[in-house]
């Protein structure tokens, strides 16, 4: 390459290099960092409720729906026993992801929400967590009372035992998501001292 090429080659990727910096800079300008900053909380939030519908709304609509029109429509619960079973092994690693979401908002919000809201939200993660162990638990011991291959179980007395149990463990889990749902609510306001002290000067100022 000659030398005049080559100024020109360098010249080319300067400009180029330069024309980036410009993008970004001019984008920097049109979405400041300050904004970005503000509508995270926002974001984090609504992802978390995101993870809540689809993990707590899933089981919700499955139980009060699906159980029960099934059960119409198959002429029985032992059928749907079964689907349920490849269901709740779903719901379950569900919720592992939600968790984790559910986690970060959580130890993002404790810096700065109310005191409610400060212990509520970790107090009802762990709840969730608990129970969610609580049920991989009780499906294992479920699991050893059904013949998948031939769709029977082996035993009624202790498999509505078990599942009992499940569906106790599966109702404090529900329980503590409606009133972690409800915490992540408060906490981007400032409800009778609540809420979140900093973020609601933020919206008003």
């Amino acid at each position: 390459m000659s030398k005049s090429a080559f100024e020109c080659h360098f010249k080319g990727m300067n400009c180029g290099v330069k024309w980036r910096f410009s993008f970004w800079s001019r984008a920097a300008n049109i979405v400041p960092m300050t904004m970005i900053r503000n509508y995270l909380p926002l974001a984090r939030r609504y992802l978390a409720i995101l993870a809540m519908a689809l993990w707590m709304g899933g089981f919700t609509f499955y139980s009060l729906i699906v159980i029960p029109t099934a059960s119409k429509v198959l002429g029985g619960e032992r059928e749907v026993g079964f689907v349920t079973q490849q269901v709740t092994n779903w719901l379950n690693l569900i919720g592992i992801g939600a968790l984790l979401i559910l986690l970060w908002n959580t130890l993002a919000e404790r810096k700065k929400a109310g005191f409610l809201v400060s212990y509520g939200l970790p107090a009802t993660w762990l709840v969730m967590v608990l129970s969610l162990i609580g049920l991989f638990f009780a499906h294992a011991w479920i699991d050893q009372l059904l013949d998948t291959a031939n769709h029977k179980v082996l035993s009624y007395s202790h498999f509505f035992d078990r599942h009992r149990l499940y569906m106790i463990i599966a109702t404090i889990q529900w329980c503590s998501a409606l009133a972690h749902l409800l915490l992540i609510l408060l906490a981007g306001q400032k409800v009778g001292g609540l809420g979140s002290q900093r973020e609601t000067e933020l919206v008003t100022s």
